[in-house]
């Protein structure tokens, strides 16, 4: 509908068909906001997404023939009219992102492109404009980020207790032998004068900071031991999808084929979700780059698939397996996940697969290794207890029960 005090020659829309303009018709049903203005920067055309955002109580007919300051006032008003005129003054499309705040009192993100609009004659004749909503799009970005850096931080932690517990045992047999050869020094004493014995005192003294010594690494040791995660009743089903969209995002797979498979419904289990989603991304990274490994000595076909799976476990708990493509080698790894900064890659630090084991025992599970039959590849397995009173083959409360496994192709 155009209203008749602006200078837009009416040919330049489409006839209305059967009682009804087709290009409005086409506008109403898109959920992204669409208009166009006139060389005077008034609506000639808005659809019915554009009104959700700028108006709750204006009819349609009240918007066409004015400008956007005249409908709402607020800066963000003058900045999309500056951007209007930069585009007339340019002949160029112009696009940004801002937030508007909404006829509901709420703020919403919006995504603006602005193009120009020209009539049959290629003559400029105002503005042709779409505006998404990505709210929710940037909110989970925002989220996304926020869980990344909240496991880059777990990881650094989980990192520092693993090499704080491989110090600890490590530094106190040397301790713990030095105080034996202290504790034979003293006995050789025994029996003479110590007042003439000059090494006597110093002994005593050398004694006192060893047991001392071994006192503080004690007790880092029990500290680190005692450093519970935080079990809370969660969905292992998410967590692990959670996991395999991390992966994705940060490019840990991207050349490869991840392939996620877990009962449909809930899998409740009592967890730490982000040591869980540590523990997870951990094996899918390491599976990824034995992959990339074969790959570079020349593998054919060149491995490309990841399995992650999460299976019940003899109705006690659950089963989650990581399974690759790659060379194989299990006892490889097997070695890998048993000692502390002992690494398959040059430049590893050999913590990654340690945190994991230390994660999956904390948790009261075991982990295990082995080849995949027939080869090649390697699966790594961990178990968990299902959540107290439920069982992992049933649905958590209120939840309904499962009708068959889920598969997400990621």
């Amino acid at each position: 509908m155009l209203s008749s005090d602006h200078d837009i020659d009416a040919d330049m829309l489409p006839k209305p068909t059967g009682g009804r303009e087709p290009l409005r018709a086409l506008m109403d049903h898109s959920i992204d906001a669409m208009y166009l203005k006139d060389l005077d920067l008034r609506f000639v055309l808005v659809n019915r997404a554009t009104m959700r955002i700028f108006t709750d109580t204006l009819r349609h007919v009240d918007v066409i023939g004015r400008r956007i300051i005249d409908l709402i006032a607020t800066p963000a008003a003058a900045e999309l009219e500056a951007m209007d005129r930069r585009v007339l003054a340019t002949g160029q499309p112009a696009s940004s992102e801002r937030a508007i705040r909404c006829p509901d009192g709420g703020e919403r993100i919006f995504a603006i492109l602005k193009s120009p609009w020209r009539d049959a004659g290629g003559r400029l004749a105002g503005i042709v404009g779409v505006v998404r909503d990505v709210t929710e799009q940037r909110l989970a970005e925002r989220r996304l980020v926020d869980v990344q850096a909240g496991l880059a931080r777990a990881g650094r932690l989980s990192a520092l207790g693993a090499v704080a517990a491989v110090l600890a045992h490590e530094i106190s047999q040397p301790l713990t032998a030095a105080a034996n050869y202290l504790a034979v020094a003293t006995r050789k004493l025994d029996g003479h004068d110590r007042g003439r014995a000059p090494w006597a005192g110093a002994i005593e003294h050398a004694t006192l900071h060893v047991l001392r010594a071994g006192e503080v690494v004690r007790n880092l040791r029990d500290f680190v031991i005692r450093g519970a995660p935080d079990l809370r009743h969660g969905d292992l089903c998410e967590v692990t999808a959670d996991a395999c969209l991390l992966a994705r995002s940060e490019g840990l797979v991207a050349d490869m084929d991840l392939l996620l498979s877990h009962p449909a419904g809930c899998c409740p289990a009592l967890i730490d979700s982000m040591q869980m989603r540590q523990v997870l991304v951990n094996l899918i990274r390491n599976a990824a780059e034995a992959m990339r490994e074969c790959r570079a000595h020349g593998a054919t076909p060149p491995p490309t698939l990841i399995e992650v799976a999460v299976a019940p476990r003899d109705g006690s708990g659950w089963r989650v397996s990581v399974t690759d493509t790659g060379p194989g080698v299990a006892a490889e790894l097997d070695r890998v996940l048993s000692h502390p900064f002992a690494s398959r890659k040059p430049a590893g630090m050999g913590v990654g697969l340690a945190i994991v084991r230390t994660i999956v025992e904390g948790h009261g599970g075991q982990i295990s290794v082995s080849d995949v039959t027939p080869g090649p590849g390697v699966r790594v397995c961990f178990t968990l207890p299902a959540a107290n009173g439920v069982a992992a083959n049933e649905p958590a409360a209120n939840e309904p029960a499962a009708n068959g496994p889920a598969v997400h192709d990621l």
